[in-house]
């Protein structure tokens, strides 16, 4: 009875450990450490996952202003063997990087930034996906960020998910899509 106990404890505390690195925004590497030379948040030094591949998908490439921006997001387990990731959310289990031509950060909007300081309770359970299967979502990315402004963006997604036995983080990166904003 001990050993399945032990056994449910270690993943829920797992899973609330990724709960809370995803909900106050704590930048680890699987270590706990954060490695020299890191400056910012948007540096990579996390490993790349083996196990998933991020996809950024748009029906078009150019957009009024005020027009919604529909990201498609697909999640695909590319390995052998069936993985389980945490969906709290998908404004909140994936980082978006927006940027404008110049390469900076666009800003936010109200709704976004209100989504970015809320760290407040929220649901997250398992998701199993099997070998070669993928799961797809659909951000509506200019509610997130101010992209009223005519002009070029590029648009990046990454997640983190658990890699081998759930011991470590891995990093999966989308492809980076380009639109244009204009009248």
């Amino acid at each position: 009875m001990k050993f399945i106990f032990s056994s449910m404890l270690s993943i829920s505390t797992i899973l609330i450990i990724i709960i809370s690195i995803s909900s106050i925004g704590v930048n680890m590497n699987a270590y706990g450490k954060k490695p020299k030379g890191i400056q910012s948040v948007s540096d990579t030094y996390y490993p790349r996952s083996k196990n998933f591949k991020l996809i950024a998908q748009l029906k078009k490439d150019l957009f009024k202003p005020g027009e919604p921006i529909i990201l498609k997001v697909i999640l695909k387990n590319i390995s052998k063997k069936t993985h389980t990731i945490v969906v709290s959310g998908p404004e909140r289990d994936y980082d978006i990087i927006v940027k404008d031509n110049k390469g900076a950060i666009v800003p936010l909007t109200k709704y976004g930034k209100r989504l970015m300081d809320n760290k407040g309770e929220f649901r997250a359970i398992g998701k199993k996906i099997k070998s070669q299967k993928e799961i797809q979502i659909n951000l509506l990315i200019n509610r997130i960020y101010d992209m009223t402004i005519s002009g070029t963006y590029s648009i990046k997604v990454e997640r983190f998910v658990l890699e081998q036995n759930r011991k470590k983080f891995a990093k999966v990166i989308s492809n980076t899509v380009k639109i244009k904003v204009a009248d």
